[in-house]
This record gives C-alpha cells, sequence and structure tokens, in this order.
C-alpha cells in the first residue's frame, strides 16, 4: 500500500500541473500533520487533505500560498511541492 501511494504522488508531481494553493488548515495531531489546501483548477474550486509524518512544518502557517501539482484527471488529487520536493539550489549566471 504503501509504494502504491508513493508511485502515485510522484506519478502526479510528475505529470500534474502545477497551480497555486492557500493552506487553509495545519494541525499536529498523533505524531502526524494534516493539512488542508484550496486550489483552483480549470475554472473549478476543489480542497484537498494531506496527512503526512516526518516532516517540520512549523514554518508553514494558515494563510500561506504554495504550490500544488494536480492529476488533470482526477483534479481532486493535488499534492503540495513543498512536502514531496526537495528544494533545489539556484544558480545564477553572470
Amino acid at each position: 500500500m504503501t509504494f502504491r501511494r508513493v508511485g502515485m504522488i510522484r506519478k502526479v508531481i510528475a505529470d500534474g500541473t502545477p497551480v497555486d494553493a492557500v493552506l487553509t488548515f495545519k494541525r499536529w495531531k498523533k505524531g502526524e500533520w494534516i493539512v488542508r489546501y484550496q486550489y483552483v483548477f480549470d475554472g473549478s474550486l476543489y480542497e484537498s487533505v494531506n496527512v503526512v509524518i516526518g516532516w517540520n512544518l512549523y514554518g508553514m502557517k494558515v494563510g500561506d500560498r504554495l504550490t500544488a501539482f494536480v492529476n488533470p484527471t482526477k483534479p481532486t488529487q493535488a499534492y503540495l511541492a513543498k512536502l514531496y520536493l526537495k528544494p533545489t539550489a539556484l544558480t545564477v549566471e553572470t
């Protein structure tokens, strides 16, 4: 089950559509974070919930604007980039 979920998340992030999302709820409960966010895809408003373990989300707050990747064939399925993508170093060429 875990491997299937990880594969699904990877596929949505790799093939999905990035959209702006707004964090609407965040709570630490019984060793896991529950985060809820809203986003608009194809003219409709959606809300998604992710439950995550092992991330430090204390820097995120309700109202933050984030990037979510949406499955275009199932727009109710979305994942926050901040939770599933590692930050990369930016290189500036002069």
